[in-house]
């Protein structure tokens, strides 16, 4: 379903309308074709699916009305930024998956009642290191942030796209959650691993983008995005 921003006329659109998709870049608005990939159905989207739908559901029969209740305000007192760099305010339900969808990725209680606030710190520095490294020469794929290590109470969430082609510049229709770090995270931090086993090896001279984002353990909070990008470098 696309989103529309109405002016005089339609001062802004983004998403997906009768066959076409609506969005922005540096360079203004633009629209392209719909193209509707095929669903995989790996067994990381399905733990995703399994996940939000398990979170439904216990927000449905095992909070209380007074719980319930605590979620939307928390969401009227919390609203969000869409698309459009617009402030709107979530259900209460949606804000309760938000939260407890996060903490689960982290290994995390999932919290009935909402926190206390969505405080987050936020990441100063992000870049990307792509090289060849040992002998015999390894791949090694890592993200740089700054404050390092994470602030206290706080992980480092990673976003990556797929290997580009090189003169691709804006790739944020293109980033997956990759990988969430473990407590007290320092930079640099090796995302080789869990890059390979999502996206395969990428071959040299292909590009890739990342996002790096701080989020808080004790609720759930995500911080905005810095994104960096590398090309890929030859073994030799």
């Amino acid at each position: 379903m696309a989103k529309v921003k109405y002016g005089g006329g339609v001062a802004d659109m983004r998403n997906a309308f009768a066959g076409q998709v609506h969005s922005r870049n540096t360079y203004g608005n633009y629209v392209r074709q719909k193209v509707s990939p095929v669903q995989p159905r790996t067994p990381r989207q399905q733990q995703l699916r399994s996940q939000l739908s398990d979170l439904a559901k216990r927000y449905s029969t095992v909070l209380t009305d007074e719980q319930r209740e605590a979620w939307i305000s928390f969401a009227a007192a919390n609203p969000v930024i869409d698309v459009f760099g617009d402030s709107i305010t979530l259900t209460g339900i949606n804000m309760y998956q938000k939260i407890n969808n996060l903490r689960r990725l982290m290994g995390l209680p999932i919290l009935d009642n909402p926190p206390a606030d969505l405080s987050v710190q936020q990441p100063t520095a992000a870049g990307l290191s792509i090289a060849y490294e040992g002998t015999p020469p390894t791949l090694k794929i890592k993200v740089t942030f700054a404050p390092s290590p994470a602030p206290t109470g706080h992980r480092v969430e990673v976003w990556a796209t797929e290997p580009m082609k090189p003169g691709v510049m804006f790739f944020s229709h293109k980033l997956r959650l990759l990988c969430i770090s473990g407590a007290n995270q320092a930079s640099p931090y090796d995302i080789t691993n869990e890059y390979i086993a999502r996206f395969g090896s990428p071959p040299a001279g292909t590009k890739i983008g990342v996002e790096v984002r701080f989020v808080k353990e004790a609720n759930g909070a995500q911080s905005r995005g810095l994104r960096a990008s590398a090309i890929v470098p030859s073994s030799s």
